[in-house]
């Protein structure tokens, strides 16, 4: 009877693990118990939350997530995160099967690949924290994140996107979590995510201005810490304290209120931290102070959030009981300065107790949006770019206006342009993984070359250029993903498509034009018959050639300064147009040479790319000779070693919409 008795108490006892999905390794997560049971009011469940979600309330629903400490294995995640992160979703709703319909359409199947997936540039190589996932599980959030980047073109810097990914992948299936993920990302009313480097240094810069002036003691401590540092340099981290360095109990808590609430739940936790620290660490004799002068504050407090002292409830009362909730905008009258008026921004337990108030409530949110906004602004006006000397690309007309599509010639703050600078540096990759699936090459049967089939599922441009390459497909693949990254951003939003090859049309200057000429822009790839690999990128019509001066004479030269030429094999480099690195002559004025503007000429003889003490690119009108010499306009070595090339394969690229 006894043991009829243990096996069914056994049967009956739970799973700690049962909310956690097979994507999770649940071994790892340690579950945390706040208080003994019995001290606090039941947990609510989803079934008690949900109608404060359907009916809007969300100031009730607000305080009641901050006051139910659920428990990490609590299955009430499941239902309750999706249905907070619902609430900010801009216009429809996804229709079911969408997100397997967009991983049909990027990767060409919905099981997982073999290989690893290439992750958009947007997301920091160094912070893809995976937390509990399974290698499975990880694989699922880079498909997600992957399947983001290309929903979402225009973002160019999230490095919290990723994380953030993975955490909701703790709690639920994968098609969910990209639901949740495009919410936040195109939330209107709050903020959740940045997606510009412009933005992601703005949270940083109101996480000390709101620093210095709700933590004010932590902000000093902090401040004569850092030392020659400096402190922003400390502050520019801020997020990962949370995201990177908090144990996952207190990560999830500090995520509960924030799919609910915005980033601001993290510019709180934030504040929180510091001022935890500045209580263990301010003591010249405690363990925490010998560790920041030690080894440094920035890994003092990353070492001190890994090792919190307090628990995941008393780390967000601290949060947010800062500033009591309230600040307030005082209007009062003091006796000893009778009529006089005077407004300030204070908390209410400041005043003398001599003043007659008359209070105004002003929310800490509305406070810490003023500070965003007023330091977004102040970033902005630094990052204004003088005097855009290019004439701008047909191109760019259908394009709607956005962060990663400002000034196309210098492509914008989305780049890494140093303040005072005019050229941009290197660009990471434009995407992680190119939908192919629509184009048809004649030129290349896929199914009789599965290396080249393999390099297709990774890059649009499935093409006889590369086919015969001696080199590693992953060799090949980081080639063709380095010339995806040289064109500009808003070009990489569209669909190559195969206009031209010698291969399948011709070796005819004639037909050339006619399958081309009207396109813009276009890329060229050349392969020699001694494999040489090289081309340019043209932002302008080959029909220009067709146009007249004032004078009523045909052009010799037309283009614009976003055209540029590559070499990809022996060498990979890429030459853009001088005029990107020119100065000026104190007047504003670009020094420039005429002959350092010579983009594209072409007649029914040849055509030529670049130009000035030499040809770049020359090509003969039956499309067989070449030669490549320096020129001005781009500054660019001979693009084989010889100088003059026999071409084996002619390719011309347009991108579809464009």
């Amino acid at each position: 009877m006894p043991s009829v008795m243990l096996s069914a108490v056994l049967e009956e006892e739970p799973d700690l693990y049962e909310a956690f999905p097979p994507h999770v390794d649940p071994t790892g997560i340690t579950i945390l118990t706040d208080s003994p049971p019995g001290k606090k009011a039941p947990l609510k469940s989803f079934e008690e939350i949900q109608p404060l979600i359907h009916q809007g309330r969300k100031r009730e629903l607000k305080l009641l997530i901050r006051e139910n400490s659920w428990p990490i294995n609590s299955p009430v995640r499941a239902s309750l995160w999706p249905a907070l992160c619902r609430q900010h979703q801009h216009g429809k709703s996804m229709l079911d099967g969408f997100y397997w319909d967009m991983v049909t359409q990027v990767f060409g199947t919905v099981e997982l690949p073999d290989k690893p997936i290439m992750l958009p540039p947007f997301v920091e190589a160094t912070h893809c924290l995976g937390y509990h996932l399974t290698r499975k599980g990880r694989a699922v959030a880079d498909r997600v994140v992957s399947v983001l980047g290309y929903a979402c073109p225009d973002i160019t810097y999230s490095p919290s996107l990723y994380p953030i990914t993975a955490a909701l992948l703790h709690f639920m299936p994968e098609e969910e979590c990209y639901h949740c993920m495009a919410s936040l990302v195109a939330s209107k009313e709050k903020m959740f995510i940045t997606q510009t480097k412009l933005l992601n240094e703005v949270t940083w810069k109101t996480v000390m201005q709101i620093a210095k002036k709700h933590a004010k003691s932590a902000a000093q401590h902090l401040s004569r810490l850092s030392g020659a540092i400096g402190p922003e340099r400390i502050y520019a981290d801020w997020q990962w304290w949370i995201l990177a360095a908090l144990p996952f109990p207190h990560l999830v808590r500090v995520l509960d209120c924030f799919f609910h609430e915005g980033i601001k739940v993290f510019y709180r936790v934030a504040l929180s931290i510091l001022i935890l620290f500045n209580k263990h660490a301010s003591n010249q004799n405690s363990e925490w102070y010998a560790e920041a002068t030690k080894n440094g504050v920035d890994h003092a407090i990353d070492k001190f959030c890994r090792n919190m002292p307090a628990s995941p409830t008393k780390l967000l009362r601290t949060a947010f009981s800062i500033g009591l909730g309230m600040i307030k905008l005082i209007v009062f009258f003091s006796p000893s300065l009778w009529g006089t008026i005077r407004f300030d921004w204070l908390l209410p337990e400041t005043l003398p107790c001599d003043v007659d108030c008359s209070c105004k409530n002003f929310k800490i949110s509305q406070y810490i949006s003023r500070v965003f906004i007023k330091t977004e602004m102040t970033l902005k006006s630094k990052q204004v770019i003088t005097g855009s000397r290019l004439v701008r690309s047909r191109s760019s007309d259908n394009l709607p206006t956005s962060q990663s599509q400002v000034n196309i010639q210098m492509m914008s703050h989305t780049l890494t342009i140093r303040e005072g600078s005019h050229s941009p540096g290197p660009r990471a990759l434009s995407m992680g993984v190119f939908p192919i699936q629509a184009i048809r090459s004649q030129i290349l049967d896929q199914s009789e070359s599965p290396r080249s089939h393999h390099l297709a599922l990774w890059f649009p441009f499935p093409n006889a250029v590369f086919k015969d390459q001696h080199h590693h497909a992953s060799d090949l693949r980081q080639k063709l993903f380095t010339l995806w990254s040289w064109l500009p951003v808003r070009i990489t939003m569209y669909q190559p498509v195969l206009l031209y090859t010698t291969e399948e049309h011709g070796c005819s200057l004639t037909t050339f034009y006619v399958r081309v000429e009207h396109h813009e822009p276009t890329l060229l790839m050349i392969k020699t018959c001694n494999n040489e690999v090289f081309g340019a990128y043209c932002s302008t019509r080959w029909f220009e050639r067709n146009q007249k001066d004032e004078r009523g004479n045909r052009q010799a030269y037309f283009g614009t300064g976003e055209t540029f030429l590559f070499s990809l094999y022996p060498e990979r480099a890429k030459y853009p147009w001088v005029g990107c690195t020119a100065g000026n002559d104190g007047k504003g004025e670009e020094r420039v040479a005429h002959g350092s503007e010579l983009f594209m000429a072409a007649d029914s003889k040849m055509i030529t790319i670049g130009g000035g003490d030499g040809q770049a690119i020359w090509m003969d009108e039956n499309i067989r000779f070449g030669k490549t010499d320096r020129c001005s306009t781009f500054n660019n070595p001979p693009l084989c070693p010889s100088g003059d090339f026999e071409i084996r394969v002619l390719e011309v690229y347009g991108f579809s919409g464009a």
